[in-house]
């Protein structure tokens, strides 16, 4: 049998089975459920995730930092028991001058002057601020100040290394400040200072170390020193 007979003998039967009725669709009209078993079954995943997880992590760190760093960066330029000030700046290299408050800042926590060191017309009636000098390279000048009633605040101070002049200081009336002064290297000259006692003066030679190469002395307080200071001159 060839494969077009084998086709029209299949068509054919299909045919007659169509005809007669009897090609079975899968409902006999007798069961009762027959076609209606759809897809059901609900058993859908009711399971909404709801079960969060309840466990919160509730061990805060609560262990702050409470370790401040309380440390602080107390070293100021002034000892607030005293009020004089840090004597670590150093030594000053040069030359400097006072004219006022604001130069004594500048100059305040130095232990040295390699140059020479004028105080000069400043306002104020004393040097506080100065303790921590204790050397000048060159010369010491105390000069046409007209406030200047005393040298306090410069008694650190022990070496100049060349000359030493106060000079028209109008109510200058004592060298107390320089009370540790013990050497210079050439000469003292005090002049034209009319509150300033020539006592005062001697009192200054005699603690010196050795004597200097020149000394004047004129124009001061004529106060008659008894007894006469070893090197009043």
């Amino acid at each position: 049998m060839t494969r077009t007979g084998y086709s029209l003998s299949f068509a054919s039967s299909l045919a007659m089975l169509t005809t007669c009725g009897c090609f079975y669709t899968g409902d006999d009209g007798d069961d009762p459920d027959a076609g209606t078993d759809s897809a059901s079954d609900t058993d859908s995943v009711s399971d909404t995730g709801t079960d969060a997880d309840t466990d919160a992590d509730t061990d805060a760190d609560t262990d702050a930092d409470t370790d401040a760093d309380t440390d602080a960066d107390s070293d100021s330029d002034v000892d607030t028991d005293t009020g004089t000030p840090a004597c670590d700046n150093g030594v000053w290299e040069g030359d400097f001058a006072i004219w006022g408050l604001e130069d004594v800042d500048t100059i305040a926590g130095y232990t040295g002057i390699t140059g020479y060191f004028r105080i000069d017309s400043p306002t104020q009636t004393n040097l506080h601020g100065l303790e921590c000098l204790e050397t000048v390279g060159w010369d010491f000048d105390v000069m046409y100040n007209d406030s200047l009633v005393d040298l306090d605040g410069l008694s650190g101070l022990t070496t100049v290394g060349s000359n030493v002049v106060i000079e028209d200081n109008a109510v200058l009336s004592n060298l107390d400040g320089l009370g540790n002064l013990s050497s210079l290297g050439y000469s003292l000259f005090v002049a034209d200072n009319p509150a300033l006692p020539d006592c005062t003066v001697c009192a200054l030679l005699d603690q010196l170390s050795s004597e200097p190469t020149v000394i004047t002395v004129s124009g001061n307080l004529d106060d008659s020193c008894t007894p006469v200071p070893d090197n009043c001159p």
